[in-house]
């Protein structure tokens, strides 16, 4: 047989040998297309599939590699059965069809992670002769069918299925499928040939047992095979071989005496034989003694190992003080550096000094040269004249206007609409390139978008469906219902959009129903494999549904999809544009952040029973809502574009007070039903415009242990200490004040006289300099709370905002959340703390900054982010609650980071260990920032801080520049969600 080529023609990886890929199956086209999927992801390209049809309809099959005949690029041989002849069959005719370097054997329903090919061939290519094959770990995945589709019941994680593969474990039980091995081609002559076609359905079983008798096998450490096991089900020939597996018990029985039992009784009997013949000889003396002397001499290659062990472990040490005596050099050449600087800004200021004195006012012309002169030097400092050139070129004038702004320390006033023409223009150049990248696309679904219509103005509802026709992406339908207009003008206009485009489906209501009824009646024209919901005035851009197509074909298993959107007033002006955060559950709960341009998977819309009456101005938001009890977060796709036009007219939704307050009362009754459907101890509380998901405490609330860290300032630790205990109303909680060195006699005083008065504070000494984090997890092992709370010293709770460690309490008992962060204020009552946006801060080195701030304590803020709880990347430790167990997973803060950066740190870990992180500006407190610590203005700490921030970008660099929760279309410089200039999202074809 002539050997197989690469599966596509761009070589992609390195060809380290050609895999057979034998899939056997019988009338399962829907399994089927998924396993095909699944092969055609694989990042490895040099593989051959043969189907082995073992007596199913040709037809199915033949459809699908037709379908899928781009991927497969002809290499694939199919072999058809008349008749079905059995899985060991199917396999041997596989085998024999192809000649390959490597084989593997599955059934119809299971799948791969995209790396398994590329991670089994490469460790098996570099494995020694002797070793014959790979098996990787399983995830193993309960389904049942239900009628064509296959619904997911649960996911089972089957990594101690591949703990032990001797032979006599795999012999006791037949722990894991063919699609996790990965066998040299040359192993099935070497053990004397194929499948036992004598042993129905057991064959793999039989043949990995002769397998394991001449060749070993190596573990892939990893999960990169899924094993699909239907529910009442046996595999490919659950319902066709009914015989074979009837005889299972008989054939592992027959397998089992062959391979274990037989084995056994074969090594008793030796056993038996050299007891008896050591009865007359010293032959089984000497064998102790050689076992001695040989273990002897394992003793010393210990005693060896380790005495080279503690050589190492020395050089260690030594290249380890080497590194340290080379640190402490550029410390002080850094130290150095900011000592000059700062002798530069004394210099600097008594210049200007001298220049605003009043001897020098008769020189105020002069002055304003030298000004002048000294911004045209900073400007210069910005970049080269070819820099420039460089940001006109790709920024146009708005990019230089804002650098040069930077520069200066002023802030650019640039307008969306700007923007918009800057960045979210698309040109001709744009769709050309988009039909290219299009034509690309393994994967076509048709979205049908389903669009309610009433009594619209024609020209908006023109416009409406004009947007839609001029979509590059033509696998597409638009399905309308109108709701019994009585304006005449909508009928003809329908009729006649229907007839100049087949994509274009009516439906005419002959009553009027509202928009819930009249979706539901657009919603029965759909047959798109996915839906897009559009009101009748709104606009797509030309690259909406390209979009969402592209991120489809990224991620097949995607369910629901959702956009940016922005508002557009009569006269096509845009603004308003909402910048969204990717998936994030607890904001949703409180405002329809899905909203537009939202996708939504076909069958998931019909499992939750489409749109609800009654509902009617929040029926996409009780949609949606109903949709996610049916799937998983990791199927939610945000795309960062604006792909979606929401027309403000006067009757809509945007601008309409009457429209707003009939959907905010139709939002309050979908989530008051989606918090008893999913039975949480929870009640909404609506706060027009938007709304709180209210926790509840268990009956009896754990201890919650509180840290305050202080060094003397007997001010503020003082009224920290007393404003909780006069000011906090949740019933069980411990102040924990660590005295760091205090020397202050008068605080010293107040430590024993708080103390002894009130029984739930403790004073912890700790001697050693200053170091936040060492301080807290040194405070967190004496803590008796099962929730810890760290607490700066400049906090403090006004009266009124008692509810704020019940409210954190509420939100950091639920299991899945990690850290708690609060509200912060600063004295005068705007916003410190609204949670902290990652990457942002300064334009070198950037690491994270605050959201929110200095708006005024009851300012909603972007989009309500100021005002509603919502899942962060990281939250301040100022004022942080976290669980004690979850504290000591991540092994407490980092000691390496003593002052800056700790808690963003700290929170980054905790997320890295799958917990989620919380803001909520339900609990509020008022923080003096700094006021005991001061602020990092000496060059020692100049130099601490750049070393922390340095620290900081070599670990979470990554993270850092792709906070989820925080739109890369916004401000990164200075996250105050403005509009970046240039954003850092870019268009799908433009990658």
């Amino acid at each position: 047989m002539p050997k197989a080529s690469p599966a596509t023609p761009a070589e992609t990886n390195e060809n380290l040998g050609t895999v057979a890929v034998i899939t056997r199956t019988k009338d399962r086209p829907t399994l089927l297309a998924r396993a095909l999927r699944s092969l055609t992801q694989q990042t490895y390209s040099h593989w051959h599939l043969v189907i082995v049809n073992d007596g199913g309809a040709p037809e199915p099959v033949e459809k699908l590699i037709t379908k899928y005949q781009t991927q497969l690029n002809g290499h694939i041989t199919v072999i058809h059965h008349k008749t079905s002849k059995g899985m060991e069959a199917a396999s041997n005719a596989g085998i024999t069809a192809i000649d390959s370097d490597y084989v593997i054997i599955h059934d119809d329903d299971d799948s791969w992670h995209p790396e398994f090919l590329m991670q089994s061939v490469s460790t098996l290519h570099a494995a020694p002769k002797h070793v014959g094959g790979t098996v990787c770990f399983i995830e193993k995945i309960m389904e049942k069918l239900s009628g064509a589709r296959v619904e997911e019941v649960s996911r089972e994680d089957c990594r101690d299925w591949v703990n032990d593969l001797s032979l006599w474990a795999v012999a006791e039980q037949n722990r894991f499928p063919p699609i996790s091995f990965l066998y040299r081609r040359s192993v099935f002559k070497t053990i004397g040939g194929m499948y036992d076609e004598s042993l129905p359905v057991q064959g793999d079983w039989e043949f990995n047992l002769r397998f394991l008798q001449k060749f070993d096998i190596i573990r892939v450490p990893k999960t990169l095979a899924y094993y699909h096991h239907r529910v009442g089900g046996s595999g490919v020939y659950a319902n066709t071989v009914n015989d074979g597996i009837l005889k299972h018990q008989e054939h592992n029985e027959a397998i089992r005496n062959r391979y274990l039992r037989g084995d056994l009784s074969e090594k008793q009997a030796g056993i038996g034989f050299l007891i008896n013949q050591a009865r007359g000889d010293f032959e089984l003396a000497q064998q102790v003694r050689r076992f001695y002397a040989q273990s002897q001499h394992v003793r010393n290659l210990e005693q060896n190992i380790t005495a080279l062990n503690a050589t190492i472990t020395q050089q260690k040490d030594a290249l380890l003080q080497q590194e340290q005596h080379f640190t402490s050099e550029l410390s002080a050449a850094e130290n150095q550096q900011n000592t000059l600087e700062s002798d530069n800004d004394r210099l600097r200021e008594s210049l200007e000094a001298i220049l605003n004195s009043r001897s020098w006012k008769w020189m105020r012309k002069a002055q304003r040269l030298i000004e002048k002169a000294r911004k045209f030097k900073l400007l210069l400092k910005l970049s080269t004249w070819k820099k420039i050139i460089s940001i006109l070129r790709n920024e146009g004038v708005f990019g230089l206007h804002r650098r040069v702004c930077m520069a200066l320390g002023a802030s650019p006033d640039i307008d969306y609409s700007q923007w918009a023409q800057r960045f979210d223009r698309i040109t001709e150049t744009d769709k050309q390139q988009m039909a290219r990248a299009i034509s690309q696309f393994g994967l076509n679904p048709v979205i049908s978008i389903v669009m309610p219509v009433y009594n619209v103005e024609a020209q908006y509802l023109s416009a409406a469906i004009a947007s839609v026709k001029a979509q590059t992406y033509p696998h597409w339908e638009l399905c309308i219902a109108d709701d019994c207009s009585p304006a005449k003008h909508i009928k003809p206009l329908l009729e006649k959009a229907m007839a100049e485009d087949s994509r274009i489906k009516i439906a005419f209501r002959t009553e009027n129903g509202h928009i819930s009824a009249a979706s539901n009646s657009a919603l029965a024209l759909a047959s798109g494999e996915f839906i897009a919901l559009m009101d009748h005035d709104d606009l797509l851009p030309p690259h909406a549904l390209a979009s969402i197509a592209h991120a489809l074909n990224e991620n097949p298993e995607l369910d629901l999809l959702y956009s940016d959107e922005d508002k557009m007033d009569a006269k096509g002006m845009r603004y308003d544009p909402y910048f969204k955060p990717d998936w994030n559950p607890d904001l949703f709960l409180g405002q329809n952040m899905f909203s537009h341009l939202g996708v939504l998977r076909h069958s998931l819309v019909e499992k939750a029973g489409g749109f609800r009456t009654g509902y009617d101005g929040s029926q996409d938001y009780d949609l949606v809502l109903r949709c996610l009890e049916h799937s998983t977060p990791e199927k939610i796709c945000h795309i960062p574009h604006i792909l979606y036009h929401w027309r403000a007219l006067p009757e809509s939704t945007a601008s309409s007070t009457e429209a707003k307050d009939y959907a905010f009362t139709a939002a309050t009754k979908a989530l008051k039903d989606a918090v008893k459907r999913r039975k949480l101890n929870a009640e909404i509380v609506p706060q027009y415009p938007y709304h709180r998901l209210q926790w509840k405490l268990p009956a009896q609330p754990p201890l919650i242990s509180l840290i305050i860290p202080t060094r003397n300032g007997l001010h503020l630790v003082k009224t920290a200490v007393e404003s909780i205990l006069n000011h906090t109303d949740y019933p069980k909680f411990e102040i924990l004040i660590v005295d760091n060195q205090s020397d202050d006699a008068a605080t010293l005083a107040w430590f024993k006289e708080i103390a002894t008065a009130e029984k739930r504070v403790r004073i912890l000494p700790y001697d050693a300099p200053f170091n936040f984090s060492a301080i807290n997890n040194f405070a967190a092992s004496k803590a008796k709370g099962s929730i810890i709370g760290l607490i700066n010293n400049d906090i403090e709770v006004k009266q009124g905002n008692g509810g704020w460690l019940r409210e954190m309490a509420s939100q950091v008992l639920r299991p899945e959340i990690g850290c708690v962060g609060a509200k912060l204020l600063y004295p005068d009552g705007t916003v410190q703390h609204g949670g902290i946006a990652l990457g942002t801060g300064t334009a070198h080195e950037p690491v994270a900054a605050h959201l929110s701030l200095h708006l005024p304590s009851d300012a909603p803020g972007y989009f309500g982010r100021a005002m509603l709880t919502s899942r962060m990347m990281s939250v301040t430790a100022a004022c942080l609650l976290v669980r004690k167990e979850v504290f000591s997973a991540v092994g407490g803060l980092d000691e390496q980071l003593s002052v800056a950066f700790n808690d963003v740190d700290f929170c980054l870990r905790v997320h890295e260990k799958g917990f989620h992180n919380l803001f909520t500006p339900f609990a509020v407190l008022t923080h003096h920032e700094s006021a005991s610590r001061g602020l990092d203005t000496t060059p020692e700490k100049h130099a601490r801080l750049r070393g922390e921030v340095s620290y900081m970008r070599r670990r979470w660099a990554e993270t850092l520049d792709n906070d989820p929760y925080y739109n890369p279309n916004l401000n990164h410089i200075q996250p105050d969600f403005s509009p970046a200039f240039p954003p850092k999202a870019r268009k799908f074809w433009k990658r």
